[in-house]
């Protein structure tokens, strides 16, 4: 059960006769502020870590787990592999599947702006790519419809912006901004080359590295349809997935996303209630990572006086309406300049036993939050 306040009183290991018919006896009571607000046995609700995901599954349908944290599988195959036992229930979530987009010059031992990246400095490749990708595909097929689509940082709470893809499916208009940006394919081996492009070198191939995270199949599945839809567009993207400690490590640690060294990253992002922590550290001009500031995360590099402007607004106000303005001008900027790309919003996930009763699924709290609310049909 969840801690209870001071006003509280808790009665276990006694023998309570309810008037719920599914529930006739319990061995534990819970009462806040004089009210009952839980019956049940006292160990009912524990949590334990099963590091296979195989015995999870199993544990589940075999009916001695009752709740699945985050199940891999989309709805429709998680509930069909259940057998009835259980059912996914999707949560609307705060995970915002995107990619980031490093705009300068990876793997020369400077972390700073400059100079700039050899091909996603040019702002045509960078909106070349977010018109290559097959968004509605991504999300109803790949994704089996389980998420929702997303086309800002800001998809969700008091903050939410009500805005269009700015690069919507267009794959002919991607291969026309690569060939007015130099990038043309020449040698016919289905890889645009650099040939006039701004800052690569001469016949220097179209070549992209896709860095996530291991051990997620969601991701796998978007990596590969991107990859995919880039191909189709002469770009050469490919996966280079590293341990969750990796792609999320400190300066010290000298991650990829801290140090500058990846081309385009793509890993799920979400905001608190108030998000200002995050967008400050994230999109401020003066939030780079380096020695000096090893906990900058502006891993774009990227410099928008205007998007500083709309920052400083939002966390100098208690106005919400002006706070959600000064946000929303911000995600335009993003959007303008293609700093990353939004592919879509996780519905989070949860497998219950049918047999669990009395939860209520919450966008700003985990499964468990209400938990003293629960009970089990016997």
């Amino acid at each position: 059960m969840t801690p209870l306040q001071t006003n509280s009183l808790v009665l276990h290991n006694a023998n309570i006769i309810t008037m719920n018919p599914q529930q006739p006896r319990a061995e534990s009571l819970a009462i806040r502020d004089g009210r009952i607000v839980a019956v049940g046995d006292w160990e009912a609700v524990a949590f334990h870590i099963v590091p296979s995901y195989d015995t999870q599954l199993a544990l589940m349908k075999q009916g001695d787990a009752q709740v699945q944290l985050w199940p891999g599988e989309a709805k429709r195959v998680w509930d069909q592999m259940m057998g009835g036992i259980a059912e996914q229930q999707l949560v609307p979530g705060i995970w915002n599947m995107a990619l980031d987009f490093n705009l300068s010059k990876p793997f020369d031992d400077d972390p700073g702006p400059q100079p700039t990246h050899p091909s996603l400095g040019d702002l045509r490749v960078r909106q070349a790519i977010a018109y290559g990708i097959n968004y509605d595909y991504i999300i109803q097929d790949v994704m089996e419809g389980d998420v929702s689509p997303s086309a800002s940082p800001f998809e969700y709470g008091w903050y939410k912006c009500e805005m269009e893809r700015p690069y919507p499916y267009d794959p002919e208009k991607a291969k026309t901004l690569l060939e007015e940006a130099g990038w043309k394919d020449e040698n016919g081996d289905e890889v645009r080359e650099c040939h006039g492009c701004l800052y690569a070198k001469e016949g220097d191939p179209l070549r992209l590295q896709l860095m996530g995270y291991t051990n997620f199949t969601p991701l796998d599945r978007t990596e590969e349809a991107i990859v995919e839809q880039m191909a189709a567009i002469g770009i050469e993207m490919y996966i280079q997935n590293e341990d969750f400690a990796v792609i999320f490590g400190g300066w010290s640690d000298r991650a990829p996303r801290k140090t500058g060294d990846f081309d385009v990253m793509i890993y799920d992002r979400g905001f608190e209630q108030d998000p200002h922590t995050y967008v400050a550290n994230h999109w401020a001009s003066d939030q780079i990572p380096s020695a000096d500031n090893p906990d900058g995360a502006n891993w774009h590099r990227w410099q928008n006086p205007k998007a500083d402007e709309a920052i400083k607004t939002a966390g100098s106000t208690p106005d919400i309406e002006a706070r959600k303005a000064a946000y929303c001008a911000l995600a335009e900027e993003i959007n303008k300049d293609v700093v990353g790309v939004y592919i879509y919003l996780f519905k989070d996930g949860y497998g219950l036993n049918k047999k669990v009763h009395g939860y209520t699924v919450s966008t700003w709290g985990s499964l468990s939050w209400d938990v003293a609310n629960w009970w089990i049909e016997h």
